[in-house]
């Protein structure tokens, strides 16, 4: 038998200040509201002795579709602060499916948690 699996694309418009952390760890809180179904979450991300990699902020979602260039997902908007100011982020987040034919490798979510 076949396995079903779910993944998905994320897409990220981020202020430059972002550390690729910083963008790994946004990306993952907004895949992570998409699979759940939340339309908002409260961020906080703090590395002990690193308070320029750290965050704090709110993600929000109405669930509708947005284009990218060529891209379709659904749209989720940040406001963060960082020790360098504020920032404003815009993610799309686009499920693929498919199915599993032999052995897949891949990273997941939680290779990304905080």
């Amino acid at each position: 038998m076949e396995d079903i699996y779910r993944w998905g694309i994320g897409f990220l418009m981020a202020d430059s200040r972002l550390t690729s952390g910083q963008t790994r760890y946004l990306i993952v809180q907004a895949a992570t509201m998409f699979w759940d179904g939340e339309e908002e979450r409260d961020l906080h991300l703090k590395i002990e002795g690193r308070d320029d990699l750290c965050l704090e902020g709110r993600i929000t979602t109405k669930g509708e579709p947005a284009i990218l260039g060529g891209l379709v997902g659904i749209q989720y908007d940040a406001e963060i602060s960082l020790v360098r100011g504020k920032a404003k982020v815009r993610f799309l987040i686009s499920e693929q499916t498919g199915r599993v034919f032999g052995q897949a490798t891949g990273s997941s979510l939680d290779d990304y948690s905080n």
